[in-house]
């Protein structure tokens, strides 16, 4: 796997593995490929603390997680993808769980596809040292309209 060996060098993010992945990387022995996170890594006891002032991505798996039912207590969910989702059987287990553990949910639609004029904003108000193009068909273009443009292959690790 690319990357292995490599230590994560994030000064501000923090990673939580839910317990879906755990049993993977077990069943995998990926160890090596968790243990380059372990400064950065946060375990289910600490979630609550970390909770009032964090950002989490959570996926419904991980509503079974130890832990995090305490993190998310006064939190809201954000969920930013297409809102005709949410009429899925899948989402309404979710959406279930949510009210049954008093957090709301607030929708606010990403599509993924915005104008030049709107990335270039987005670019100005970063300030990134580098842009790395991702999910487009016209990562080439990129080059014409924003400064520190750096392409990387799919799947590529690198050192920021």
């Amino acid at each position: 796997m690319a990357g292995r060996g490599r230590t994560s060098s994030w000064s501000d993010v923090r990673l939580y593995v839910p317990y879906g992945q755990r049993v993977q990387i077990k069943k995998q022995q990926l160890f090596d490929d968790l243990d380059r996170h372990k400064a950065n890594r946060v375990f289910p006891a600490a979630l609550p603390r970390l909770a009032s002032s964090a950002v989490m991505l959570f996926r419904p798996t991980m509503m079974k997680d130890h832990g995090v039912q305490a993190a998310l207590k006064g939190a809201a969910l954000t969920y930013s993808m297409w809102k005709g989702y949410l009429e899925q059987d899948y989402s309404r287990r979710v959406i279930a769980w949510l009210k049954d553990h008093d957090i709301p949910l607030r929708t606010l639609h990403t599509s993924g596809h915005a104008s030049v004029g709107d990335l270039k904003r987005f670019a100005a108000a970063v300030a990134p040292r580098a842009l790395v193009p991702i999910h487009s068909a016209q990562t080439a273009r990129f080059g014409d309209f924003f400064d520190r443009v750096v392409h990387r292959d799919d799947g590529e690790w690198w050192d920021a």
